[in-house]
């Protein structure tokens, strides 16, 4: 017999398979974050203080900062250094511009070629996904917020008193829902234009000069052909790297092969490694993830065609963890009726039938 549940005045969260979530969150250690935002959502300092001041805000809370600082790097003529720079700028932000000489003064650790510049953010830095998840996992449970894990969504149903949810632990009826279902979304919703792209990371043998007791940053660099690398500083002697574009397209779960299934894996990161940080010793270990790609790798934030009782967050494109407490708000605000504090115009679905 199938048991439905009522949830009134309320709203529920649909995700495929909630547990592989956030295993697949926890892998992955840490998460780049810094201020100035390519996203058009407010002030980056609106941002910013959502995310570190949202979980002090909670009496049995502690805060979640970055840790440390991080660094951009790439040619002069960036279309994404200018970006950032000009968002620094727009908002008032404590960025330093560094130019070949200096980056290499600072970080004797870095090479670049005399037609690099650098962008450095000492407010910025890493997130700690096990400490992040963990703690936003206990706040919901103290806020009254039922969890229910390892239970996949099969089917979403609408009609005239609201949302029904389908698990394999029973069905749920809510008066709203919100559908942040991560890679595997279009198993809930066909239509979205997302698009699953396997990605992978590993982790390469490096010594002190790399680590934050040395006060190496986080990095993003892009190289001469526009490729974009991301790094941490090493922990235990390892350096973790990943190359934020490319990746294999994948349709299905089990398309995401383990870190290297594909001959190229293990060798992503040597350009970089070799041009940019050329102190970096061989490959350790590595790991696969998955980015849930829109076609513009913008966020898509909008409800459902027809659906007004329905929101999705989706397409995040490798940048939703460390956006998870504004997005959480924008759900919270949904959920509770109230008008958003954000524009979420440049996230509409709409965009892409114009």
């Amino acid at each position: 017999m199938r048991i439905c549940r009522l949830i009134n005045r309320a709203a529920i969260t649909a995700i495929p398979d909630l547990s592989a979530t956030l295993m697949v969150k926890a892998k992955n250690m840490s998460r780049w974050c810094f201020a100035p935002r390519r996203f058009g959502m407010n002030s980056p300092h609106t941002m910013k203080s959502l995310f570190l001041s949202a979980p002090a805000s909670s009496t049995s809370a502690r805060p979640i900062p970055p840790a440390d600082s991080a660094f951009l790097a790439g040619p002069a003529d960036s279309a994404f250094l200018a970006n950032v720079a000009r968002s620094a700028q727009q908002w008032q932000l404590n960025v330093e511009r560094l130019d070949a000489t200096a980056l290499m003064t600072r970080w004797p650790e870095i090479r670049v070629p005399d037609n690099y510049i650098g962008l450095f953010e000492a407010d910025s830095g890493f997130l700690r996904s096990e400490l992040a998840i963990t703690t936003w996992l206990r706040l919901a449970r103290e806020a009254g917020c039922a969890q229910l894990f390892n239970s996949p969504v099969s089917h979403i149903h609408h009609d005239d008193n609201g949302v029904t949810i389908e698990t394999s632990e029973g069905c749920y009826h809510a008066s709203k829902a919100l559908i942040s279902a991560g890679t595997w979304v279009k198993a809930l919703v066909p239509e979205l234009p997302v698009q699953p792209v396997r990605k992978v990371f590993a982790w390469f043998k490096a010594d002190g000069r790399y680590s934050t007791k040395n006060r190496f940053p986080a990095f993003t660099g892009e190289m001469p052909n526009g490729d974009q690398y991301y790094g941490f500083p090493a922990e235990n002697d390892e350096l973790k790297i990943g190359k934020h574009n490319g990746g294999q397209l994948i349709q299905a779960p089990e398309e995401r092969k383990p870190f290297a299934a594909v001959a190229s894996d293990g060798a992503e990161a040597f350009p970089f490694l070799r041009n940019v940080l050329p102190g970096i010793g061989g490959c350790l270990h590595g790991a696969a993830c998955t980015y849930d790609n829109s076609p513009d790798e913008d966020f898509i934030i909008d409800t459902l065609p027809g659906h007004e009782n329905t929101l999705v967050i989706t397409g995040l494109s490798g940048h939703g963890f460390k956006f998870a407490p504004v997005l959480g708000e924008i759900a919270a605000d949904f959920a509770l009726g109230k008008t958003p504090s954000f524009d979420l115009t440049p996230f509409r679905l709409s965009r892409f039938s114009q």
